[in-house]
């Protein structure tokens, strides 16, 4: 098989689940521009990625590698900060200078979702090593003993961002809350409980508070028993008050508040990524055009003027992971135009499914190879001598052979004395050229090491559920290892067994 068929059937994965997204998005918009109620178990507004689901991969994935292997801790979060520090930066290089020509083209439910696509690098972190590609495309080295110092310091800058951000979610939320006091009109509460059935198909038990202390109406809170919607202290027409709960809820359906909350943890994560910052404004924004696109699908002009209106009465600032009827002043005057003035724009699903498969294909094929290990430590745990190895798979151009080893001590010696350096992702290494793959059996089990121009992947039950690849300093020699194998006779294996 190719090196380029191999690749080619390593992108499947990648494309199906781009084209199952793509139809799935496509297939919402139709549901929400048909007007079609709420399905059972369905929400008219669906959610299609969770803000929730990368940040909750990553601490189980991290979680994982924590209590299986400890000492590989270390490896995993220079993989996790080097994978979502590459694929965030290409994503918005990519994604900032077409926004202008997207924003014209497509609807602003697709331009929300395509800078939602970076959730999808969880697929990354569980993604068997076969899909992810033979080798890597390109190998950057990091200076020796530059790994840990940075390590820590993307760590300490993470946990400041992430923690201010917490701090100051908080602090809003009971600045608002304190002075709160229920909705007790029952005519509001009724129009309340009617969006609600309109979108999820059964009455609602969102709270629905009055506070002096917001502008603008908004949802806060998380999780279901936290959430709330929070109107400011003004007397609204019934009109007003209908097109305020739309948009509050469409928002919720959507799981905004969670996307928000995404916005500011990868932000936090990738704290020196310069293009990072500006994208997640733009994100921001084009969640709010989304929901105002949504919320006056089909509307009549008079309606549109009196959402104008309302979004010019409310102006406010947003605080925390909240999602508000009119946000900033700053972004007002694009909403208006869009508001006053719609255009006919594609859906969108198609870009959607194309951006999706360029992260999922060029995410992780970019590693990083940093400090230095030998062959002994990598493959051995530090005692070559403890191990036993009797059979050898060579492949050889395109042939395979069983080989025995000959000389286990000198063939064991041969790997300890290897100089690598470890790299920041898994492969097959599988690329149809000379190969040769052994299954050391130690004190704690049988593992498996790969070796192929150039790279080295060793796996076993101390380093479970870790599959490490290692860049080789000084390549392979083979003239050195045929030496040390020989031919494997079944009968004669036999014999001895006897």
């Amino acid at each position: 098989m190719s090196r380029w068929l191999v690749l080619l059937v390593t992108l499947i994965p990648a494309a199906r689940l781009a084209l199952d997204l793509a139809r799935r998005f496509r297939r919402q918009l139709e549901r929400e521009e048909a007007g079609a109620p709420p399905e059972e178990g369905r929400a008219r507004y669906g959610v299609l990625l969770h803000g929730a689901s990368l940040p909750a991969v990553i601490g189980l994935w991290l979680l994982l590698r924590a209590v299986v292997s400890p000492r590989q801790l270390e490896q995993a979060l220079i993989s996790l900060f080097f994978l979502l520090t590459v694929s965030l930066t290409l994503h918005t290089l990519l994604l900032l200078p077409l926004l202008p020509l997207l924003r014209r083209r497509i609807s602003a439910r697709s331009c929300a979702v395509l800078w939602m696509l970076p959730i999808l690098l969880q697929m990354l972190l569980i993604l068997p090593q076969h899909a992810r590609g033979p080798q890597p495309w390109l190998v950057l080295t990091l200076p020796e003993g530059w790994a840990g110092p940075l390590l820590a310091l993307w760590l300490a800058g993470f946990a400041v961002g992430m923690g201010g951000q917490l701090l100051r979610h908080l602090r809003f939320r009971r600045h608002i809350l304190a002075p709160a006091r229920a909705v007790t009109d029952p005519a509001v509460l009724a129009l309340w409980q009617e969006v609600q059935r309109e979108a999820r198909g059964a009455a609602g038990t969102i709270p629905l508070l009055i506070s002096p202390a917001v502008r603008t109406p908004l949802a806060i809170g998380l999780f279901p028993r936290t959430l709330r919607v929070v109107l400011p202290t003004e007397d609204y027409r019934a009109e007003e008050l209908r097109l305020i709960f739309r948009h509050e809820i469409i928002h919720i359906c959507r799981a905004d508040g969670w996307n928000k909350f995404f916005l500011r943890f990868v932000t936090a994560l990738c704290w020196f990524v310069p293009t990072l910052w500006p994208a997640m404004r733009r994100c921001a924004e084009d969640l709010e055009l989304s929901c105002d696109e949504t919320v006056l699908l089909g509307a009549d002009e008079d309606t549109r003027r009196r959402y104008a209106a309302l979004l010019l009465e409310t102006a406010g600032q947003e605080a925390g992971w909240t999602t508000c009827l009119s946000a900033s002043a700053k972004s007002l005057r694009y909403r208006l135009s869009r508001v006053v003035r719609p255009a006919r724009r594609q859906g969108g699903a198609a870009a959607v499914g194309l951006c999706a498969l360029l992260l999922l294909a060029v995410g992780g094929r970019c590693v990083l190879a940093y400090d230095r290990v030998s062959g002994e430590e990598a493959l051995f745990g530090g005692d070559a001598a403890a191990f036993r190895t009797r059979l050898v798979l060579w492949e050889e151009d395109g042939v395979e052979q069983i080989l025995r080893v000959t000389d286990e001590a000198a063939f064991h010696r041969w790997f300890a004395d290897l100089s690598l350096r470890p790299l920041t992702g898994s492969y097959s290494l599988y690329t149809g050229e000379d190969q040769l793959y052994f299954l050391p059996d130690g004190p704690k089990g049988t593992g498996k090491v790969v070796v192929s121009e150039g790279y080295l992947k060793a796996e076993g039950p101390e380093l479970f559920p870790l599959t490490l690849c290692y860049l080789l300093l000084e390549g392979v020699d083979w003239r050195e290892l045929r030496p040390l194998l020989g031919p494997f006779e079944v009968r004669a294996e036999a014999t001895a067994g006897e």
